[in-house]
């Protein structure tokens, strides 16, 4: 399975509008984070390029960065903080992130997005994103 099938199948599981991969890339000039690979649902809008603010420096980068686990927000409003960017222009209520992890050190993050509007995530819809998770590792450290 390709990144791009994971990241297609994962929104199609999720009934969601918008799901993105973003990978660190540590060298120096490089964008942080960029997204490298985006699943986009029906007038879905695209978040690809370089971010209006500093990524590493958002309430929910900060909390995936410390506990390593997957991130619940059933309401973008609530909990640690996404940047505002997200939810005024992006039109995000509610969503999931999973972080990849190596040697101790995030080294990407798996976002899911629920237009618009909060959304009660289900023990199934984190179980989902797991797979999700473990499938892009498992690619990420064949290369």
């Amino acid at each position: 399975m390709t990144l791009q099938a994971i990241m297609d199948s994962l929104r199609t599981d999720l009934d969601v509008f918008r799901t993105t991969l973003r990978l660190d890339h540590p060298e120096p000039g490089d964008e942080v984070f960029p997204i490298v690979v985006e699943s986009l649902g029906k007038d879905a809008q695209s978040i690809k390029g370089p971010l209006p603010f500093n990524l590493r420096a958002t309430g929910t980068y900060e909390w995936l960065a410390t506990e390593q686990r997957i991130l619940v927000q059933d309401d973008c409003s609530e909990g640690p903080s996404p940047p505002t960017h997200l939810m005024e222009v992006f039109g995000v209520g509610a969503q999931l992130l999973g972080p990849l992890i190596k040697d101790g050190e995030l080294r990407g993050i798996i976002s899911v997005h629920h237009a618009a509007a909060p959304r009660v995530w289900t023990d199934d819809d984190v179980q989902v994103l797991e797979r999700a998770v473990a499938d892009v590792e498992a690619i990420l450290d064949s290369e």
